[in-house]
């Protein structure tokens, strides 16, 4: 089938300026105008042509472009009469069973008879090195700053020293080491049910605690195993906590036991604690309290009267993705091919419908306009038929409808018996598609890298769909070593960290093309702003010790999060609302990590572990004193080294900039103390009076209250200026 592309490699290009090829021709032309309008229509693996020789795949599946122009290449080499088969059949002829559906005369046909001339006589342009398959041109982070990066995005803290030694001492091979000793963690597997959930949005339930709500009281009664308890209240919302994460545990659980990724879907068991175990009736020995270690260990269990297909069949996944009576399970069958096999169907119809026809019966099923979908959605919507619109296992008594294709994948139906596991039948076939895997990578690199990947409608231009043809090169070329790994995902995560994606800093001569493919910075989600706020500064950004961490709850939906309910997508963006936040954030760490990091060792210090809160850099005569200023300026190329990840020369203009408001602040403000237009106390939530963590009182050694020469909160000053810049707030 391919044996022309590799006839077209071989060719020399042409010099014309001008010069169109032919994958861009089918991209930007044919695609559009004539085979994604008409062709697609019925020419899938699920539509009414399926058993035809010609199979197109939907233009976002990665690699599509490129496998539907061989498939049609292949078709127009076929002749009868000295005519191809691809100006023949569209007019009705050949035994075509769709009928005429092009004209002879017009512009549609002229653009295929250019199509067949291209296949006989291929047309390659001069390369001019746009389409580049891999980084070229691109500057990559050091193994240095990557250790810094993944570890900041995969367990949510700074790399120790030791680690940052290996990895500069052993390059790439030591950075492969630390990532994998990063992922053998049980903070890693948290973040990554934190990224999924993204996708999932099962954590709808944890966030609103209506867990109790969703679950089956008929077939498990014990849910509300609770009432009566000493602790009914905080048992109520633990157990309801566990059913809501149920699906997210289980991919957790996969993770840390090195299981295939597939089984997410396979499982013949699910997971539950000790909470959700009472409400499925299970044995349990003994409930844990709420603060007990035992109450958050996760086991594997087999749960009676459900036929375990991983995910699919908990409560908290049936009931994020409910149906009705009129939808029967189609809005299920839309997310399955969408997570899961990458296909939304909501594209395959990509020509207007005419409203007007009125004169098909069950246009579902035999009208083309709406079969185009249907043909491929209503089969899968079968299959999760045994399951009712509150997420219960209650196969219908009189089987399923009639009046919908017979539930099925693909071209094999379901078997008759095996109907009561129709989603195990479902999963097995859905990881075995090679669909699965390309989607997985994909997703992966989305939700570590937070870009978001072309597609062949968002690839508007040559340059675009030059980089589209290369993106899917990287990601089918990943996706197939994924399936061989038997689907491993940290080694997935190794690949897409190591990657261009996630590493791209700058660019070197690089093409429009590759830089449309480079990885920039992510602004950062609450949930890793928070984070990274602690691993930085030592302290987390709450009201009091006892509080909420406010990234996490005042601001959580006000700095871009979401509440994987009405608010699903986060923001890429920052707003004038997330400026005022972020704001407030570095004004308020200021205040209260400065002066505790000064009241601790030097040697124990997160951000000043080369000055003292007392050290003047002028004499009461204004002359320099140089060895504190020598000092201060290391200290600063130390906080832009750990709070941005910048490694400058001590004499970099941007230490420049940073000393000039650290000197400029403490004079004006040690001036304003002096004239006593300021307290020379600081102000009393920046005190450190007492132990941040325990709220013990600290000896009168250790407490800093007072700021007589204003040095401490010029370090406030320079510290706020810090974590409101671009490379804080971003990563």
């Amino acid at each position: 089938m391919r044996a022309w592309l590799i006839t077209i490699a071989l060719l020399g290009g042409c010099a014309d300026p001008e010069c169109v090829d032919d994958s861009t021709f089918f991209r930007e032309t044919l695609w559009p105008d004539v085979v994604g309008q008409t062709c697609i229509s019925c020419h899938t693996s699920e539509g009414a042509a399926r058993e035809s020789g010609l199979i197109l795949q939907p233009s976002h599946i990665p690699g599509a472009m490129a496998a539907n122009e061989a498939a049609m290449a292949e078709l127009a080499t076929l002749q009868k009469g000295g005519e191809s088969w691809l100006l023949l059949k569209p007019q009705g002829l050949e035994g075509h069973g769709g009928g005429p559906v092009i004209p002879a005369r017009g512009d549609e046909m002229k653009l295929l008879r250019e199509f067949v001339s291209r296949v006989e006589s291929p047309t390659v342009c001069a390369d001019d090195g746009s389409a580049l398959g891999a980084a070229e041109g691109l500057v990559l982070a050091s193994p240095v700053s990557t250790l810094r990066k993944a570890s900041l995005m995969l367990v949510g803290t700074l790399p120790e020293r030791d680690q940052v030694g290996r990895v500069r001492s052993g390059g790439r091979a030591a950075l492969i080491q630390e990532l994998w000793q990063m992922m053998a963690t049980e903070t890693f597997a948290d973040r990554m049910i934190e990224l999924l959930n993204d996708r999932f949005h099962t954590d709808r339930y944890l966030i609103s605690r209506d867990g109790i709500g969703i679950f089956d009281d008929d077939l498990f009664p014990g849910v509300y195993w609770y009432e009566g308890t000493s602790a009914s209240n905080t048992n109520r919302t633990l157990t309801s906590h566990a059913i809501a994460r149920e699906p997210l545990m289980l991919a957790h659980h996969v993770l840390r036991e090195d299981k295939p990724w597939t089984e997410i879907l396979t499982a013949d068991y699910t997971m539950a604690n000790p909470y959700l175990k009472m409400a499925y009736g299970l044995p349990v020995d003994g409930v844990p309290a709420w603060n007990d270690p035992a109450s958050e260990v996760w086991e594997p269990v087999e749960v009676p009267g459900v036929p375990h297909a991983g995910m699919l069949t908990t409560a908290a996944f049936m009931n994020r993705y409910p149906t009705t009576d009129t939808n029967r399970n189609r809005h299920r069958a839309w997310f399955f091919y969408k997570t899961f096999l990458g296909t939304d169907i909501l594209t395959f119809a990509e020509r207007p419908i005419d409203s007007t026809n009125t004169e098909t019966h069950n246009p579902t099923m035999n009208d083309a306009q709406c079969n185009v979908c249907h043909a491929t959605m209503d089969p899968m919507a079968g299959l999760f038929q045994n399951w009712d619109d509150e997420g219960r296992y209650r196969p219908p008594e009189e089987g399923w409808h009639d009046d919908m294709r017979p539930p099925g994948f693909g071209e094999e139906d379901l078997p008759g018996g095996a109907r009561p596991d129709a989603l195990q039948w479902l999963a097995a076939r859905a990881v075995a598609d090679e669909r699965f895997d390309l989607a997985t990578v994909k997703m992966m690199t989305e939700l570590l890298t937070g870009q978001t990947l072309l597609t062949p409608q968002t690839a508007l231009d040559d340059v675009a769909i030059k980089a589209l043809s290369a993106q899917d090169a990287w990601i089918g070329e990943v996706a197939a070593e994924f399936r061989e790994r038997g689907h491993d995902m940290k080694w997935l995560v190794e690949t897409i960290v190591l990657s261009h994606w996630f590493r791209a800093i700058a660019a070197d001569g690089a093409s429009e093309a590759t830089l449309l493919q480079a990885g920039t910075a992510k602004l950062l989600t609450p949930e890793e702003l928070h984070r990274k706020i602690i691993a930085t500064t030592g302290l987390p950004w709450r009201r009091r010790a006892g509080d909420p961490d406010r990234l996490l709850s005042d601001y959580r939906l006000m700095y871009g999060g979401i509440d994987s309910f009405s608010i699903t997508e986060r923001l890429t963006e920052p707003t004038a609302v997330m400026h005022a936040v972020a704001t407030a954030m570095a004004t308020e760490m200021s205040c209260e990590a400065i002066p505790y990091d000064f009241i601790l060792p030097a040697e124990q210090r997160r951000l000043f572990p080369y000055v003292e809160a007392d050290w003047v850099p002028l004499t009461e005569d204004g002359f320099d004193i140089p060895e504190v200023q020598t000092e201060i300026r290391k200290n600063l190329q130390w906080m832009f080294l750990h709070l941005l990840g910048e490694d400058v020369p001590v004499d970099d203009p941007e230490i420049d900039a940073a000393y000039t408001l650290f000197m400029d602040t403490w004079l004006e403000g040690r001036e304003k103390v002096r004239s006593e237009q300021l307290d020379d106390e600081l102000p009393y939530r920046c005190q450190t009076n007492s132990d941040w963590w325990t709220g013990v009182d600290l000896p009168d050694s250790m407490r800093l209250r007072r700021d007589d020469d204003y040095l401490v909160r010029a370090w406030m000053a320079v510290t706020t200026y810090l974590l409101t810049d671009y490379r804080f707030l971003h990563e």
